[in-house]
């Protein structure tokens, strides 16, 4: 019958049970895959850099996770249950109360960079969706929810409370950073809370990071060959944050307009973050699509930008 108390007792026996230390990183997570099921992993999987990286750069958005960078002074606290008193003194808990995590994004550690407005608005941006936090703590445990034995949820976050405010230097501040706060979701209970422990997993899943969305322009546009500058959001208006190393292994290239591929012959990178991308004639007027593929970036928007002959 629903909200009625278990009328057994709970067995109180314990075990050595590893403690969560303070968390110094989140993952987060779509809370639910496409077809509607909590993204859980699943324990009986091998837990090592390549099953990670997949993760971080999977195609499928729902699947993917999303790091973000290292937190300090990490405060995640539950509140007082709301109680509805009586007459006689006695009182009934009518509601669980919030726990809340209050912590701050600074340049230290492996932060390069994370402190910046663009970053402030990649958080926030996470408001409209029903996103879920991993934990990743100083002692390198993952930390997460058991809602179904055998796997490790994401903690659910209440998305209408999460908060990314940057702090300027010079604003009380010796520093640039970021105050992030949140909720937990009201269903979310401390009695379900579990670790992956660090000598489970054979890699640091600490350094994991995120990846960077780019975008491209084109020039020099010929039948034969044109110019692609890849550049992020990051650095300056004037000197943005480019992408380099890339090769024509990392490319494809697709005629719109024929419903053909396009063979690259040659991707020659100069300046730096441009390149020149060479392949067979095509017809003045046809549309190509340039698709790259690089672990660490996500180029969905260089995709979408088609080039004009």
């Amino acid at each position: 019958m629903a909200n009625c108390c278990s009328l057994t007792v709970a067995n109180t026996g314990f075990g050595c049970t590893p403690i969560m230390e303070v968390v110094e990183k989140f993952i987060e997570v779509s809370f639910f895959k496409a077809d509607g099921t909590i993204n859980e992993i699943d324990l009986s999987d091998t837990f090592n850099l390549a099953y990670f990286t997949a993760l971080v750069n999977n195609a499928d958005e729902t699947l993917r996770w999303y790091p973000l960078p290292f937190v300090k002074n990490m405060i995640d606290e539950r509140a007082d249950s709301d109680f509805e008193s009586f007459d006689d003194k006695t009182r009934i808990e009518r509601q669980v109360g919030i726990r809340s995590v209050k912590t701050i994004i600074t340049t230290l550690g492996n932060n390069a960079g994370a402190v910046s407005p663009q970053m402030v608005g990649k958080i926030n941006d996470k408001k409209c969706k029903v996103s879920g936090l991993f934990g990743i703590t100083k002692s390198k445990q993952l930390v997460g929810e058991m809602i179904n034995d055998g796997f490790l949820a994401p903690i659910r976050i209440d998305n209408g409370s999460l908060m990314a405010i940057l702090v300027k230097t010079g604003s009380g501040a010796i520093t640039q950073k970021i105050n992030l706060g949140f909720d937990w979701h009201i269903d979310v209970q401390d009695e379900r809370l579990r670790t992956l422990e660090a000598d489970e997993m054979t890699t640091d899943i600490s350094l994991l990071n995120g990846l960077l969305d780019v975008t491209s322009v084109y020039s020099a546009i010929g039948q034969t060959s044109f110019k692609a500058t890849l550049k992020t959001i990051f650095g300056t208006f004037v000197n943005p944050l480019l992408v380099e190393g890339l090769v024509a292994g990392d490319m494809a290239l697709y005629n719109v307009t024929d419903s053909a591929n396009v063979t690259i012959t040659s991707a020659v990178e100069a300046p730096d973050g441009t390149y020149t991308i060479s392949y067979a004639s095509q017809t003045v007027a046809d549309v190509l699509r340039l698709t790259i593929t690089k672990d660490g970036f996500d180029f969905t928007a260089v995709t979408a930008n088609t080039i004009t002959i």
